[in-house]
C-alpha cells in the first residue's frame, strides 16, 4: 500500500516536468502556421476569426456596459452636483428678484409722496411704518424713525393722498403717529368753500364726525375738508377728507381711508401750539 502510494506521487511529479512540454510544441506549431503563406492557413484563420468573433462579441458586452454603467453614475454624480450648484444660484437669484422688486415698489410708494410739496419753513423726512396699534380709544402706528432722525412730537404725518396723522410719541428711532380717525383725534378744520368753520372729531371707525358746526351753516355732500390752522397745531390748508353723509349726523370720509400706508412723510412745521401748553401742564 506504502509503495502504490509512492510510486503515484513519482508518476505526479513526473507529469509536472512534461506539462509545459505539450503547450511548448503548440506554441511553435502556431507560430509556424502565423508565418505560413499558405492558402489553407489562412482559410484556418478566417473561419476561427468567424468563430471566435461572435464569442468574443458576447463575451464583451457585460464589460462594455458596465463601463457605460460606470460613465453613467459619473455623469449622474456630476449632474447632481451640477443641480446643486444651480439651485443655490437660483435661490441667489429669486432673493435678489425679490429684493429688486421690494426696492422697485418702495421708490414707486416714495415718489407719490414726494409730489406733496410742504411749506418753505417745514422740516420732512420719509419714514417705513413698523406696526399697527388700534385700542378701544386709539388708532395708531409706529414708524422706524425719532430723535435721532428729526422726529419730533407734533409733527404732521402724511400718505400719499392726504393728512394721516400726528406724532404723539418721540423715542430714538421709532414714533408713534395718532390717526386722525382715533378716538382721541381733534382737528379744526373748515369746509367746502365757505370755510366753515368746525371740528373733526375721530371715532375708531373709518370715518371722521363734524362736530361745532356754526348755526345755520350749510354743509352739503361732497365739500373738501381742510385744515383751518386754529391750535396752532397744523397750518392751514392740509387736506383732510371729503363730506360722505349729510344729516341728522354729518360725516366725512378722509383721504387716506384705504388701510396703513407702507411709508409715511414726517413733516415738521415748526408750529407749537397747544402742544407747548399739554407741555407746561405735565
Amino acid at each position: 500500500m506504502e509503495n502504490k502510494f509512492f510510486r503515484l506521487k513519482r508518476i505526479k511529479a513526473q507529469l509536472r516536468l512534461l506539462a509545459p512540454i505539450p503547450f511548448l510544441i503548440l506554441s511553435l506549431v502556431l507560430m509556424v502556421l502565423s508565418t505560413s503563406d499558405q492558402e489553407i492557413i489562412r482559410e484556418v484563420r478566417r473561419h476561427s476569426s468567424r468563430f471566435f468573433a461572435p464569442i468574443v462579441f458576447v463575451l464583451s458586452r457585460p464589460m462594455v456596459w458596465g463601463e457605460g454603467i460606470v460613465a453613467d453614475l459619473k455623469n449622474l454624480v456630476m449632474l447632481r452636483s451640477e443641480n446643486k450648484r444651480l439651485l443655490e444660484e437660483n435661490k441667489q437669484l429669486l432673493s435678489w428678484k425679490l429684493l429688486a422688486l421690494k426696492l422697485a415698489d418702495d421708490q414707486k410708494e416714495m415718489a407719490k409722496l414726494v409730489n406733496y410739496i410742504p411749506l418753505p419753513n417745514s422740516k420732512s423726512l420719509t419714514a417705513r411704518v413698523l406696526s399697527e396699534s388700534n385700542s378701544p380709544f386709539q388708532k395708531s402706528v409706529i414708524i422706524g424713525a425719532g430723535r435721532n432722525q428729526g422726529v419730533s412730537k407734533g409733527d404732521a404725518a402724511f400718505g400719499e393722498k392726504g393728512l394721516f396723522g400726528r406724532v404723539v410719541e418721540t423715542d430714538d428711532n421709532i414714533s408713534r403717529v395718532i390717526q386722525i380717525t382715533s378716538y382721541l383725534s381733534r382737528l379744526p378744520v373748515m369746509v367746502g368753500d365757505e370755510r366753515i368753520l368746525c371740528i373733526a372729531t375721530g371715532d375708531n371707525s373709518s370715518f371722521l364726525k363734524l362736530t361745532s358746526i356754526p348755526e345755520g351753516a350749510v354743509i352739503q355732500k361732497g365739500d373738501v375738508v381742510r385744515t383751518s390752522g386754529h391750535a396752532g397745531v397744523y397750518p392751514s390748508g392740509l387736506g383732510i377728507g371729503v363730506v360722505d353723509h349729510v344729516g341728522e349726523e354729518i360725516s366725512l370720509i378722509p383721504f387716506e381711508n384705504e388701510g396703513t400706508p407702507e411709508f409715511l412723510r414726517i413733516v415738521n412745521y415748526g408750529l407749537i401750539g397747544i402742544l407747548q401748553n399739554e407741555e407746561n401742564e405735565k
